[in-house]
């Protein structure tokens, strides 16, 4: 329900401000793509948002009350497999997903082609964090091309049901990550 009513509507708030903002240029010039540096610093920008929200709309939504009654649908997954990366409640995909996808990208006015690149990046990690799939040792992880230490953790998450609510960083950061932490030394030996 939430990919079929929550996120056209989302979209139209978002997509429709940004290209109308950006249309002048779409068509004529293409100098909000010119600074690789900016286009790499909107990028960041729209990371941060996106993790910082999302590990504070995750963590709230591990509350009994709100786990309860809206994420536990997520959870019904114990392994992660790509699907239940999208299988939550309308309100979760709106709150937690959603709005920390596009905030970022909609504060800085990334330019539409910048703003579909993200989506895609974004998808991809978390289709792979959500995959069940560690892909170490190979050629893709060795030059950074694959978020399977995310894939890691974030079944970790999944299996345990706690601690590990968004990329590593913010987990470290606020102290959510001693459960996993322990974990890998109890089974490093």
């Amino acid at each position: 329900i939430g990919q079929l009513f929550i996120d056209p509507i989302g979209l139209y708030f978002v997509l429709v401000p940004l290209w109308m903002r950006h249309q002048p240029f779409m068509v004529y010039d293409a100098a909000a793509l010119y600074y690789a540096w900016l286009v790499y610093a909107k990028f960041i920008f729209c990371d941060v948002c996106n993790s910082l929200l999302f590990y504070w709309m995750h963590r709230l939504l591990h509350t009994p009350w709100l786990y309860a009654a809206i994420h536990k649908r997520h959870h019904e997954y114990a392994g992660t497999i790509s699907f239940a990366a999208e299988y939550a409640h309308p309100i979760e995909s709106l709150f937690a997903n959603f709005i920390p996808t596009v905030f970022g990208a909609q504060r800085c006015a990334a330019h539409p082609l910048q703003f579909a690149i993200w989506i895609v990046w974004r998808l991809l990690e978390t289709y792979e964090g959500h995959s069940g799939y560690a892909f170490h040792d190979t050629f893709l992880y060795r030059i950074g091309l694959t978020n399977a230490d995310d894939a890691l953790f974030h079944d970790f998450h999944h299996s345990r049901n706690t601690g590990n609510y968004s990329p590593m960083f913010f987990d470290a950061l606020f102290g959510t990550d001693q459960a996993w932490l322990k974990s890998r030394k109890e089974s490093n030996g």
